[in-house]
């Protein structure tokens, strides 16, 4: 199964489309591994000695050249699709490959206004998702039903802000985001004032120290790196096709992965709607394990569990391939996934 997936990916990169491929478990970051000779392999096999070492390379290297001549491949193949590719792996968070800054967890959309008043629904469940993204980090194994008041709350302050330009993207979009919860626009939620809604158990007060530490210590390793955004995935040398890696290993926690691939998914949202309707493929975005652990571990669970991720990867499966997004999502357990996604 691993072997045919690997080789999907690489037949859309050998088609000049670009890729962007969410590693879970660390094993897709290997596609940017093309050995051939038993010199290439000598550094990927164990043993006790050089001699042994030589060997074993060289046993590796008539292996994988039998697999290939099985898909009617020789190591001149291999050269020219290595010629062709440029593979980049990211590391959130890491600094083990190309950190990549994820500086706009609550950035606005193009033309948010223009959206708000076209597709108003739309508008209200991008701000849900990223709002959502953001509070299970912040709050990380909390059950939604007890931090309902401050996601409601921090809605409300998002929503406001991208609909009265109020940068919230990046180090400065955080400064801003916690002025505006620590004195609002605005003086009520639903029917109830703004301090009853928020203030009673020091509500505020905890999301203001959650907020403020995702700017000091480790933390601020998330704003490092070349900034998440499209033009970064899809520049690579002239006559090469670009296959972006996002390893995801060093992520311990699941909010932290979900976060990245809300995120991703978010990015890929953006740039679609700048595009024109085509048939021909102009992006595969490949997930592997997206059922996780399953249940609440799962990057698009099944009812009644929720992740940040679900919502953006749902509008991309449903509306990408209008334009040419062409999303894989890989599972061993269907029954993990939201029949949503399957039907789609």
């Amino acid at each position: 199964m691993y072997v045919s997936r690997k080789l999907g990916d690489e037949e859309m990169a050998k088609r000049k489309v670009p890729a962007i491929i969410v590693d879970l478990k660390g094993d897709l970051s290997s596609l940017a591994l093309t050995p051939v000779t038993p010199e290439e392999f000598e550094p990927w096999v164990e043993a006790k000695s050089d001699a042994e070492r030589r060997l074993r390379a060289q046993r590796e290297s008539e292996k994988h050249l039998k697999k290939l001549q099985e898909f009617g491949l020789g190591s001149g193949d291999v050269a020219a699709f290595r010629e062709s590719v440029a593979f980049r792996v990211f590391t959130p968070r890491s600094s083990k490959g190309i950190p990549l800054s994820f500086a706009s967890p609550l950035g606005a959309p193009p033309y948010p206004v223009e959206m708000y008043r076209t597709d108003p629904e739309t508008f209200n469940n991008l701000v849900g998702s990223l709002v959502n993204a953001f509070l299970d980090r912040l709050y990380p194994g909390t059950k939604r039903t007890k931090i309902e008041n401050e996601r409601s709350f921090v809605f409300e302050v998002v929503h406001h802000a991208w609909l009265h330009g109020v940068n919230l993207q990046g180090e400065k979009g955080l400064r801003e985001l916690l002025r505006l919860v620590e004195d609002p626009p605005f003086q009520e939620i639903g029917g109830l004032p703004v301090t009853q809604y928020i203030d009673a158990e020091n509500r505020r007060k905890r999301l203001l120290n959650k907020i403020n530490t995702m700017l000091t210590g480790a933390e601020r390793m998330w704003f490092e790196g070349p900034q998440l955004d499209m033009k970064a995935f899809l520049d690579a040398p002239k006559g090469k096709t670009p296959v972006n890696i996002i390893n995801l290993t060093e992520l311990d926690h699941f909010e932290d992965r979900s976060f990245v691939v809300a995120q991703v998914a978010y990015e890929i949202n953006k740039w679609m709607r700048t595009l024109p309707g085509t048939t021909d493929p102009r992006l595969l975005f490949f997930i592997d394990e997206i059922g996780g652990g399953g249940g609440r571990q799962a990057l698009f669970p099944s009812f009644p569990y929720e992740s940040a991720a679900k919502w953006g990867l749902n509008y991309l499966v449903r509306q990408g391939r209008a334009v040419g997004i062409c999303c894989l999502f890989a599972t061993q357990n269907p029954g993990d996934v939201d029949y949503k996604a399957l039907s789609n």
